[in-house]
């Protein structure tokens, strides 16, 4: 996994990829994030974050989120997601 942050303003860019090697499973994936952070206040700050991971060969076993999706041999699954984060 490669990643980094540039900081813009009050937030960060971040970027991160990911080169999945599985023993015992059909394939092998490409993962790749983008995300912001907008930082509110010392303790509090908006994010969204986009991920697309791409199953190589014929498996099918890697999906963003780690859910029970199946994609088809070879195929790509994707999520976005946006929150809220704060620290008590």
């Amino acid at each position: 996994m490669l990643g980094t942050q540039y900081d813009v303003g009050t937030g960060q860019v971040r970027f991160a990829y990911t080169v999945l090697k599985a023993e015992n499973v059909a394939n092998d994936a490409n993962q790749w994030a983008l995300g912001y952070v907008h930082n509110l206040s010392k303790r509090t700050a908006l994010y969204t974050n986009y991920s697309q991971v791409k199953n190589k060969g014929t498996g099918k076993q890697f999906v963003v989120g780690g859910g029970n999706g199946v994609t088809d041999a070879g195929g790509s699954s994707s999520g976005f997601e946006i929150g809220l984060r704060h620290a008590f």
